[in-house]
Order: structure tokens, then sequence, then C-alpha cells
């Protein structure tokens, strides 16, 4: 179940294909993270919709079929996204399938024009911004200048310009090419942009979209910000509740797609509601390695129980902030909403000890649960200060209230020992994910993004084999990654298109089995390859010291700390994204 307080905010990304890998990659890369951080704030999801590749129409036996779907799937998402969307446009027109069917899905869509002839990113442009009179336009159009296609192989030219295209029809794609920019300029005066690219000779691809990309981040800014202007926090927050804020981020983040495990997770349920009795049990520790999916159980119980209004959630997710560690902190936060939920004054001060505020925890949860079932859930209990206080629950009370129940999940451990050894707490397994649920959880990663993965290079997904023999899939933080690695094929993977037979459908598909086939099958390997892509987008000695910092901190560092540290490590300037 999504929180009420968070919403996705769509943005569609139209433009031909083959000639903008680089800008589509500079914005996966650059410009989208900067807003989702943007957003984030908001309670705001970004969805960028990049239909690249995912649109399914393997249901579709004739061509006239499949091509009816893409088109449908196209204005669609244009409708999903409205009145968010960013155009690029260079010097190739783009497909222009048969006008039956563009009129047949544009019909469907409820738009009535003249299409004969027409390409599909015209087609894009004249019904998600054009079509709609100015007042209500939230659009941006970028035209890209000519590249200098005398330094290019024939071939590739043509990839990049109708001009060079050499066949027959290339002359009239050309016309109505400029009669579209024409109109684009005369109409959107205000959002259409010129902007001017480089190219690598050495290596035959765009360069230098700094300017550019920064220019994308400001113009999309300035209508987000309006539209999400109300959604920020009006007042600044108290430090419990940023930290409260920080725990519910945190759950948004992880719960999206939730899923699996239903049989262990209505057990952990029936545990936090059981009646209260002598020797029923108080506790649950879901004990597992990293990459299993702990805090997913942790999100999905956080979610499920909250909507509970008779029961009050007490939950800290150790190692999201720089006070999340802290168990002094959070005990203080604790007694403030057991006072809140009984309508009394915060027992805590300032000047209070330890000692003291051990005690008036285990007072305040014993009081509160007298008349209110009372659940206390722990994430990452391993992520807590290193002190003996935390990794031995000392400071838990030392009789545990009868009608108040505790869920925590650690890696194994001194606090797994710890609380899996206290009378009344039970300790679950967390058994690895079962095959039905891991292919959920893929097509529900790909859904999001309005993506299907090919049957094939699902299974091939499925199938990867870990070096233990076990399948990779089983582990729900490699399966995430994975997923998420195919949603971002760059311009070097469809690059390797062409190496592939068979029609463009059939390439895609190979190249999404090919890329399955041979990521890492282990959740270091696939750090590896996120760490080398760091390096290759932000540089070597920038992404080098970002690690080489964090590695050397014993819980992380935050922001005004990289800030200060990086520029002194890596020899660069702060580069706050």
């Amino acid at each position: 179940m999504p929180s009420p307080y968070w919403q996705d905010r769509r943005l569609f990304l139209s433009s031909t294909f083959r000639d903008f890998h680089a800008e589509r990659d500079h914005l996966h890369e650059v410009v989208f993270p900067a807003l989702e951080e943007r957003l984030r704030e908001r309670r705001r999801h970004l969805l960028p919709v990049d239909l690249r590749w995912g649109v399914d129409a393997s249901g579709d036996s004739e061509a006239d079929a499949k091509e009816l779907t893409v088109l449908r799937v196209c204005l669609d998402e244009i409708n999903r996204c409205k009145p968010f969307l960013l155009v690029l446009l260079g010097d190739r027109y783009g497909w222009v399938p048969p006008a039956s069917r563009l009129t047949a899905a544009a019909h469907e869509a409820g738009f009535d024009a003249e299409l004969d002839g027409k390409s599909v990113t015209a087609l894009e442009i004249e019904y998600g911004v054009l079509a709609h009179v100015a007042a209500e336009r939230r659009a941006f159009v970028y035209l890209r200048e000519a590249l200098p296609y005398d330094r290019m192989p024939a071939a590739l030219a043509a990839t990049f310009s109708e001009l060079h295209a050499g066949d027959s029809e290339a002359p009239e794609r050309h016309r109505k090419l400029s009669v579209l920019k024409e109109r684009v300029a005369s109409e959107l005066p205000d959002r259409a942009r010129r902007y001017a690219a480089g190219w690598d000779d050495e290596h035959q691809r765009v360069t230098g979209l700094d300017a550019w990309g920064q220019r994308v981040l400001e113009d999309l800014w300035t209508v987000l910000d309006a539209d999400t202007a109300t959604a920020g926090h009006a007042t600044p927050l108290s430090w419990q509740e940023e930290e409260r804020a920080q725990i519910e981020a945190f759950v948004e983040h992880r719960g999206r797609l939730v899923l699996g495990r239903d049989a262990m997770l209505a057990e952990l349920l029936a545990g936090t509601q059981s009646e209260a009795g002598e020797g029923v049990p108080w506790g649950s520790v879901v004990v597992a390695e990293t990459g299993s999916g702990k805090s997913a159980v942790f999100t999905a119980l956080f979610r499920r129980l909250s909507a509970k209004p008779e029961v009050l959630v007490l939950a800290q997710v150790a190692g999201i902030s720089s006070r999340a560690g802290s168990i002094d902190a959070m005990l203080r936060r604790f007694c403030q909403e057991l006072a809140t939920a009984a309508n009394r004054a915060d027992p805590c001060t300032d000047a209070m000890g330890f000692e003291e505020l051990q005690k008036t925890f285990a007072q305040s949860l014993s009081r509160t649960a007298a008349t209110r079932r009372v659940i206390v859930l722990l994430d990452a209990l391993n992520e807590f200060e290193q002190t003996p206080i935390a990794q031995h629950l000392t400071w838990l009370p030392e009789y545990w209230p009868r009608n108040a129940r505790l869920v925590a999940t650690t890696l194994p451990g001194p606090e797994a020992e710890a609380l899996g050894t206290r009378r009344g707490v039970e300790r679950v397994r967390l058994e690895p994910l079962g095959e039905p649920d891991a292919r959920a959880i893929v097509e529900a990663v790909c859904a999001r993004y309005r993506k299907t993965l090919p049957k094939r290079a699902l299974n091939a997904l499925l199938g990867r084999a870990a070096s233990d023999g076990s399948l990779a899939c089983v582990r729900p933080l490699w399966l995430h990654m994975a997923v998420e690695d195919l949603l971002l094929l760059d311009e070097d993977d469809f690059a390797r298109v062409a190496t592939f037979s068979g029609t463009a459908e059939q390439q895609m598909e190979a190249l999404l089995v090919d890329a399955a086939q041979t990521m890492p099958a282990e959740i270091q390997g696939l750090y590896g390859a996120l760490l080398d892509r760091a390096e290759e987008v932000h540089g070597a000695c920038w992404a080098r010291a970002f690690v080489e910092l964090l590695t050397t901190s014993r819980h992380g560092l935050r922001d005004t700390d990289l800030q200060a540290l990086m520029p002194v490590l890596s020899g660069e300037v702060w580069n706050p994204l």
C-alpha cells in the first residue's frame, strides 16, 4: 500500500532514438537524479518514461498489429505524463508508420488530426504539446544544431541526418522536419531552445552536453517547482519530526515494490497481534545476510501496521541519518511519541541522563501499552552505534509489557545473539525468494517505468547462477540492482544492437538477453560494475575518492562531510550531485 503522502511525477521523453542516445544518457545520469533529489523533499517521485526499449508487442503476430501496439503505448504514456513532456529534435524526422496505424491509435486516444506521412515523433509533439492551449503547456523542446556531418563516416551521418540518409524519401522527410521545427519555434517561443552539442572525432559520438543539461535541469525545475511548491514543509521541523520524515522516506523508497514472502509476513503480523498472556512471545528477530531483503520485511510490516488506527507503531531504521544510530536519540523520540499518543507532555528533558532516559522509556511504554497495543519495529540493529548498550540491547526494558510487541532485523552478530537469547523472543528465518516472487518483482519494477522485459531476457535473468550454485535472483538486492542495470542501458549498449541478427525487435531482445547473461551474478560484482560506470560518468578521481571516504568511515558520512573532504582527496571542485 503506497503512502498517501507521496505521489509520482511522470515525465515523457520524446525523440528519435538512434541519434539521441547521448542526450538520453546524460538526462538519466545527471539531470534526472538532480531533479529526483529536489522532488524527494516534497514527497514526489520522478518517473521518467523513456521508451527506447520495453514496449511489449510480443502478443501480436502481425507487423501492423505490433506497430499499432507501440503507437498506443506511446500515446497512453503521454496521457499519463501530461502536461510534462521533454522533446529532443535533431536532423532526423523519425519513423513514419502507415497512416492507417497512426490514425487508428490517435483516434483511440481522442485525437483527430491529419496524420498521413507524419512520424511518430511528430505525432508525439502534436498530441502531447501543440494540441494544448498555451496556458496548459509544461513541455520543453530542445532543437540540436547540426553536427559536423562532414567529419563522420557516411553511414553514421545517415543515422543523424535526413540530408545524408541517401534514400529517395529522405528529402521529403527533411522538408517535413523543417516545417515541424518552424511550427514548434513559432508556437512555443518561450519553450523551444536551440543548443549546440560537441562531437568526439576519436570515439564518433556526441559530447559537450553539460551546459545543455544544466539548462534542461533549470527549465524542468521551474515547472516542477510550481507544481509541487505546496508539498514541502510549511514550517521548520523539529529533529524528531525530521527523523520520522526520514523513516517515512525510507519506507516509501524501499516499499514501492515489496513483493513475496507472504507466509513469513503473515507469521510476523500474527505475532504482533497475538493476545497478551503468560508465555506468549513478545518479540521476533529476523536474522539474515546482506541483500536478503530484511529491510523489505521491515517496510511491509511498517505499512501494514501503521494502517491500523488502534496500533501505535514506534519505528527506527538505524543508519539512515546522523542521529539514526543513536540509542539516546531513538529513546527520546519514542518517549515523545508515546506521550503524544496519550495526550501527555514529553517527559524527557535535555539534562536527563541515559539511565533516567531508559527508566522513562520503560515507564512510558508500560503506561501506553496498558490501554493500547504498542509495536516497536527496528531495522538493522547492527547499524546502531558500536557500544555495549547497543550491541547487547541493554536499553530494552527488563520486563516487557504484556500488550507490547517488538520485531527487529539484523545481520548475524552480537545483536542477533543478544536479542535472540532473550526469553520471549523468537528467531525468524528469512527464506530465499522463490522463483514466482522473483519473477513478480522483475515485472513490477519494469512496469513502473512502462517496460516489459522480453520472456527470453527475463528467463535469462532468473536463471543466472551465483558462484555457490544457487540462483542469483533469490537475493532481492541483486535482483533489484540487475533490473535497474537493464533499465539503464546506455549508448555503448545500444551500439551493440547491430551485432545481433534479425529484425529490430529481435535485435533488441537479443541485446537484453546478452546483458542479462553476462552481468555479474554476485552482489559485489554488480556493485563493482556500478562503480566502473560511475568512473566513466563522473571521473575516476571523483568516484574513487568517494568510495575511499565511505570505506574509511565507520557509519557513513554526511553531505557536509563529503563537501569538505572530497575536493581535498580528489583534487576536484565539489559537485553536489
